[in-house]
């Protein structure tokens, strides 16, 4: 399945954000990336190695899976994953269908005005 577009509030995110470091938003933009990508984070000792091999602080990550993933899940990001590939679905089936139907033109004789 290609991977569904997702559609980001920057209002929403930023009052989310707002008390956060950059490192913070930055090591949240990069978790919820990657959840977008499969609906789950990769186990922990690779989202670890990764984030370190990258430069990352632990510490700042450990605060922000605390915080934004507790139990490693994203209820938020789970709803808006859903509706993205209830999108999708949709989109394919009336793809089958033919796609949209053309839009039909005026008349020639409204033309002559």
């Amino acid at each position: 399945m290609k991977l569904p577009f997702r559609q980001l509030d920057i209002g929403e995110r930023i009052e989310r954000t707002l008390h956060l470091s950059i490192a913070e938003i930055g090591t949240l933009t990069f978790l919820e990336d990657l959840y977008w990508r499969t609906g789950e984070l990769p186990p922990k000792s690779a989202l670890e190695t990764t984030y370190v091999a990258r430069g990352g602080d632990p510490a700042v990550l450990a605060k922000v899976l605390k915080t934004y993933f507790p139990k490693r899940k994203a209820p938020h990001l789970d709803q808006d994953r859903a509706k993205a590939i209830a999108k999708i679905e949709t989109n394919r089936v009336n793809g089958r269908k033919g796609g949209r139907p053309s839009t039909l033109k005026p008349e020639a004789a409204e033309a002559d005005f």
